[in-house]
């Protein structure tokens, strides 16, 4: 089976050759937030989600997500520009996740995808991801100060393993990817470390 790739060089249409035929949804980014379609082998149809989301980036492109008001505009932006395309949450499948790549990290964190249609699961969903970009922007801020960076750093592992955990996914399950993690940062403020005292 040939792995994912987009279609026509469209940047959030995807395709997935499969032996039964070929499955296509549509993707997009708001900064660590993605919105994922369901998948369906009718092009035209995927392509219908794909426009609706591309609208709904390009409204909260210049929206300040750091507002404690972001969320409830997240949800009336999403509602009226699916609901403009004939739209909703349910019949696209829409699902939000959070992607990101924490300091040091050659992987991508990705949580588990939640379902718009369903308004708690959409709650936990944002709620996630603040937490997340709260964890991650502490460690960002703390990558000075080398006796706050170790703290920042796994704070945002426990805020991440709590995160999935509530999500549904096995602690055990997590235990092999932090603990890659925790490795990679940890030498990377090995490295860091040893490139200040060569400057000192």
């Amino acid at each position: 089976t040939a792995r994912p790739g987009s279609v026509g060089h469209v940047p959030g249409l995807v395709a997935n050759p499969q032996s039964n035929g070929c499955y296509y949804w549509a993707q997009v980014a708001v900064g660590s937030l993605r919105l994922l379609s369901r998948a369906d082998r009718d092009l035209v149809l995927v392509k219908a989600f794909h426009r609706a989301l591309v609208a709904v980036r390009e409204e909260l492109l210049g929206a300040d997500t750091s507002s404690a008001d972001f969320d409830a505009q997240f949800r009336s932006v999403v509602q009226r520009v699916l609901a403009t395309h004939g739209l909703d949450a349910k019949a696209v499948g829409l699902r939000l996740y959070v992607s990101m790549k924490p300091l040091w990290s050659t992987r991508t964190l990705c949580t588990r995808p939640y379902s718009l249609a369903d308004k708690a699961k959409l709650q936990q969903g944002l709620q996630a991801w603040r937490r997340l970009e709260r964890a991650k922007g502490k460690a960002r801020e703390a990558c000075e100060c080398p006796e706050l960076r170790a703290a920042a750093l796994s704070q945002l592992r426990e805020v991440y393993r709590e995160v999935m955990v509530q999500a549904g996914c096995p602690a055990k399950q997590l235990a092999g990817r932090l603990l890659t993690l925790e490795r990679e940062q940890r030498a990377g403020q090995a490295r860091a470390q040893a490139r200040c005292r060569q400057l000192e």
